[in-house]
């Protein structure tokens, strides 16, 4: 039984994915592609070719029996690809196929990634299929800038060994770094209470507009009734 990289990952080695980058840029080959980039194309064109498919539904029906062995056909390189489109589609497509043990070696780009898309479908990927490395992705996400990665790290607390997240904002807010207060203030206004009135409006009059716009929103969203 086959362990390692199918035959067709192996053949794909010999595509010269620089140059193919280089034309699809070139042509705008990914111009408002929303579900399937062109690199991701060509790999199953490539493989319908190889395999002597004869119609679209012939396609299909055999990519679908190949089921997650597609990840190791060679479509992981598409999770690192340097277009965003492809990237997201890649991530939400086959990063469920990879294994608990591939993780690791897959995942740290991701969870930086500037695409948001890709950052949260990494960090829910750690969370359930590897907590025990989750903990500082976690941490991470609750201070990211972007609503959907709080609220996402907010699901897996007892993960990142946060008892309350409300005092973790609060603690961000007095003792974090300078850069992570605007999340930070974000965070304590939606998980906070009207307790927590007297901290944001502090920021109301900060000299930073990027403050001033986070303890604005922050007051909107505190649970006055909590």
């Amino acid at each position: 039984m086959n362990e390692g990289r199918t035959v067709f990952a192996q053949l794909l080695d010999f595509l010269p994915k620089y140059e193919f980058d280089k034309c699809v840029a070139r042509y705008r080959g990914n111009f408002r592609v929303r579900k399937l980039p062109t690199y991701e194309q060509f790999l199953v064109l490539a493989f319908a070719q190889l395999t002597w498919r004869e119609s679209l539904r012939d396609i299909e029906t055999c990519l679908a029996s190949f089921g997650p062995k597609l990840y190791h056909a060679g479509i992981r390189a598409v999770m690192t690809d340097p277009d965003a489109v492809a990237r997201s589609w890649a991530v939400r497509h086959f990063l469920p196929d990879v294994t608990p043990d591939e993780l690791p070696s897959v995942i740290e780009s991701m969870l930086k990634d500037c695409f948001l898309s890709v950052r949260r479908d990494a960090l829910w990927a750690i969370a359930t299929k590897r907590p025990d490395l989750a903990e500082q992705p976690l941490r991470t996400a609750l201070l990211d800038n972007h609503i959907s990665m709080r609220e996402t790290a907010r699901q897996f607390l007892a993960v990142a060994h946060v008892k309350d997240a409300r005092v973790f904002y609060a603690n961000a807010i007095e003792c974090g770094q300078e850069k992570q207060h605007f999340a930070a203030i974000c965070g304590l206004g939606e998980t906070g209470s009207v307790s927590d009135m007297k901290s944001l409006t502090l920021f109301l009059n900060s000299t930073s507009t990027k403050l001033c716009r986070a303890a604005v929103y922050a007051v909107g969203k505190l649970d006055v009734e909590g």
